[in-house]
């Protein structure tokens, strides 16, 4: 027996040493679930903007330096820069331009993410005061600072001067109608309805002006091609300073929220807005925020209806293969949960993927989010976790070794008092 142990005692500390992970040990923790999603602020991620000129001539290339900022606790991943470009004119503010700079950062707690990108000012762009700005949109969907389908002019803006045409168009946002009826935050439509979104155009342009409109429709949060649902096209011909309307027919079902993004092209300038609006009872749920820190997954759900949105998996898969984490928390019958749940796992080497499913009463899938951890860009993420993990299997298999080793010295001492029995007979 004592050589039994000893050798299963061997055998244990050199895994200790190794650092190696049981499997099934995370598994074992229990879900925390917080009333509130206030452990994960979108507030955290700034963006400032600055151009290298202040003023500029259309046709030309400026070129814009930003920085994120990452202010909170735990780290972003998969990171992108969603530019919005305005220009000023008194009380008026328009969109210009709408497009996305591709980073895909990884920006650690505290830690700030340099980036830049060219604007060309199009030639027929008008005269004035511009605004460049823009907002730091996680995995393409999960929008930090400044809420993504939101117009209106975020902060860390940078403003330059363009000398370019006169007149321009532009759309007016305050016109905005759904289904004839001017669109408010309290109209809400029905769940099956086609709905026509209807915008009005101003040209400022002392001559007519024939200018194309595309829009797109996007479902739920994403701002990803995946996300959209319907798009269009039509032919407007604006009369000298006159006015002109864009439609768009949604007649989509699936999501309890929509965004209509417009377009209006005039030879090469553009004009933007965003046109909103919900559906009633629709059975949807949503990853409003996710992130992985310190041996930890946490994050945030909402659903359009409370109950929708029973449980939620989560699952940690290294780069290289393998499962370092897999769990599954019940969300209870709360229409926004948080959640935090403990993901311990062993030491990692390059990368590892979070992926999230929200899934209803019947196991419906919901909605899905997955975001790559890099250990290369977010070395002191990876230690840590790496280190909670093989401390906690560490702590579990030294209670193993002591024990062995009591059952070792319980085995010795019986042997020693058979041995001394057999000498006394």
């Amino acid at each position: 027996m004592k050589r039994n142990v000893l050798a299963a005692l061997s055998a244990l500390l050199a895994l200790s040493a190794a650092g190696t992970p049981l499997a099934g040990f995370a598994q074992e923790q229990a879900p925390e679930i917080s009333p509130f999603c206030s452990d994960y602020s979108l507030d955290s991620v700034r963006l400032e903007l600055a151009p290298e000129l202040a003023s500029v001539k259309a046709g030309e290339a400026l070129l814009v330096r930003g920085v994120a900022s990452n202010r909170g606790s735990a780290p972003v991943v998969n990171g992108d820069a969603l530019i919005k470009i305005y220009r000023i004119e008194g009380d008026s503010v328009s969109m210009v331009e709408r497009f996305i700079v591709r980073l895909n950062a990884s920006i650690a707690a505290g830690a700030a993410y340099p980036f830049s990108f060219p604007w060309t000012v199009p030639r027929s762009s008008p005269s004035g005061e511009y605004e460049v700005t823009g907002s730091f949109v996680s995995g393409s969907r999960i929008s930090f600072a400044h809420p993504a389908w939101s117009d209106a002019v975020p902060a860390g803006s940078a403003r330059v001067r363009v000398a370019g045409a006169k007149g321009g168009v532009s759309f007016d946002a305050s016109s905005a109608t759904g289904n004839g009826t001017i669109l408010s935050g309290e109209r809400v439509f029905s769940a099956s309805e086609p709905v026509t979104v209807g915008i009005g155009l101003d040209s400022s342009l002392p001559n007519q002006a024939p200018v194309i409109v595309k829009w797109q429709a996007y479902g739920g949060f994403g701002i990803s091609a995946g996300s959209i649902v319907d798009s269009g096209s039509q032919a407007i011909v604006m009369p000298p300073g006159g006015i002109g309307k864009a439609a768009a027919v949604i007649r989509d079902t699936r999501f309890s929220e929509y965004h209509v993004v417009f377009e209006a092209r005039y030879l090469d300038a553009t004009a933007y807005a965003t046109v909103s609006f919900a559906r009633a009872a629709k059975p949807n749920a949503a990853i409003h925020s996710i992130g992985l820190d310190q041996g930890r997954i946490f994050g945030c759900v909402s659903s359009s209806l409370p109950g929708i949105a029973k449980s939620i998996d989560l699952s940690l898969e290294r780069l290289g293969g393998g499962t370092a984490y897999e769990g599954s928390i019940d969300l209870g019958a709360a229409s926004t949960v948080g959640f935090s749940r403990s993901a311990l796992r062993g030491r990692q080497a390059s990368s590892l993927i979070l992926s999230a499913v929200v899934r209803d009463a019947q196991g419906k899938p919901l909605d899905a989010v997955a975001l790559s951890y890099d250990c290369k860009a977010l070395p002191a993420l990876c230690a840590d976790v790496a280190g909670a993990g093989s401390r906690s299997a560490s702590l579990w298999l030294m209670y193993v070794a002591e024990t062995l080793v009591a059952l070792a010295g319980l085995g010795f001492a019986v042997s020693r008092l058979r041995y001394r029995k057999a000498r006394k007979l």
